[in-house]
């Protein structure tokens, strides 16, 4: 009779563990969690745009369930050299065992809070160097909202020839303890 107890007590504490083992979490998360954790995290990433002789620092932070989230400070060569404060928020996706695509919308704004510009990044980027770096290309495209009636919708479709080519380099930001 003990013996049928304890077999009894041992297969309820066993289930719930057998049931969330078994496929209870979502598909994204089986699809993203191993490149998810190595690229989760804060990174100083530079983003050089060769056509346009122009290079920027932004932060970027990648976190492990696919949001993202970038801030900067560039000089604009379409404004005259304005600067601008950068926000970026978007979303990443695994395409390869440690590449990621990521697409980001971007608000430009000047001093004053007014926006300029939406800009749209989509990169490709892959972990390198034992997780030291993440790299690749990147597209951008502009969309002009100053004295723009009615003003854009930054979510339409771009038209393939609209974007220009851009280069991004990143490195992980680490905590002392951790070098």
């Amino acid at each position: 009779m003990k013996k049928k107890l304890l077999l009894v007590v041992l297969l309820a504490a066993a289930a719930p563990v057998l049931w969330l083992g078994s496929g209870g979490s979502p598909n994204w998360a089986d699809h993203n969690q191993a490149l998810g954790q190595k690229v989760a995290g804060a990174w100083l990433a530079t983003i050089d745009i060769p056509s346009l002789a122009v290079s920027a620092e932004v932060l970027l932070n990648l976190n492990a369930d696919g949001c993202i989230v970038m801030n900067g400070q560039l000089l604009n060569p379409f404004f005259g050299g304005l600067g601008m404060n950068t926000t970026a928020h978007g979303t990443w996706k695994r395409t390869g065992p440690n590449e990621i695509e990521v697409c980001a919308l971007l608000f430009e704004q000047n001093d004053s809070g007014l926006t300029y510009v939406y800009e749209k990044g989509r990169f490709h980027l892959t972990l390198k160097e034992r997780g030291t770096i993440l790299e690749g290309p990147m597209e951008i495209n502009l969309i002009m909202v100053k004295d723009v009636v009615p003003k854009p919708d930054p979510l339409a479709p771009v038209p393939s020839g609209d974007w220009i080519p851009a280069r991004i380099t990143a490195r992980p930001i680490w905590f002392p303890q951790d070098l």
